[in-house]
């Protein structure tokens, strides 16, 4: 991406922290707010959802 003329705030999981990718990012005027999540491996309990599209919101 081109450098931006604002500031533009990007929130990310954690696996996108570290000063590597905070650097880059501040090349393009970005500033990384990272979360506490890290990318693994959804627990069993998950892996069986199923999206309902007849749901609907309340």
């Amino acid at each position: 991406m081109e450098k931006s003329e604002k500031e533009i705030i990007s929130v990310t999981d954690g696996g996108y922290d570290g000063q590597d990718n905070i650097a880059l990012a501040k090349e393009k005027n970005v500033r990384l707010a990272t979360t506490a999540l890290i990318g693994k491996e959804a627990p069993d309990a998950l892996a069986d959802f199923e999206f309902n599209e007849e749901a609907r919101a309340c």
